[in-house]
């Protein structure tokens, strides 16, 4: 697995050690795609991208970063999507996506996640820090906010029976003619 592996270079900030290890692959702004173990240092403003065919290391900064795959370690070969939305230095986990249109968080960046929908010439926050503090971290409550207060509706809890059902209705509210 990637976290067998001793990385073959070293750093001197002492946190990016403890940095998970992953496969994946990095697309570039430029359309270069480096495939390898990255470590996915959260105080970075690059992320290391090891080949092990070539035993390369190549920093690829944050700002040079358009996509980011990340391969799960299970059977089931599932993958984790991130992109470069120019917003708030840090690259930003798809979750879910419809007709050009997203949701994503920030899972790679230190302190509280944010959630945003992404329109193609939009992006709206929402909810952050602030709100998961105050209602205990709950994605659930936290959508059902957004949901009410985006689409007026009076929806109430256990409308929806999970997060995804969530999602996906505000995709379909977002993505209808």
């Amino acid at each position: 697995m990637a976290q067998e592996k001793k990385w073959p270079i070293t750093y001197p900030h002492p946190s990016i050690y403890s940095a998970p290890v992953v496969g994946g692959y990095i697309v570039t702004k430029n359309a270069d795609t480096l495939r390898g173990l990255i470590k996915l240092w959260r105080e970075g403003i690059a992320y290391p991208v090891w080949d092990t065919i070539t035993n390369v290391v190549k920093d690829v900064a944050r700002e040079d970063i358009k996509s980011m795959r990340i391969f799960s370690n299970s059977p089931t070969g599932t993958f984790t999507d991130y992109v470069n939305l120019n917003y708030k230095r840090t690259l930003w986990r798809v979750i879910a996506e419809k007709k050009g249109t997203a949701i994503c968080d920030d899972p790679l960046h230190l302190g509280m996640n944010i959630m945003l929908l992404v329109k193609p010439h939009e992006i709206l926050k929402m909810y952050g820090s602030w709100a998961l503090f105050t209602h205990g971290g709950k994605d659930d409550e936290l959508l059902l906010r957004f949901i009410n207060r985006r689409y007026r509706t009076k929806f109430e809890a256990g409308h929806f029976k999970d997060s995804d059902e969530a999602l996906n209705y505000i995709l379909d509210r977002e993505t209808e003619p």
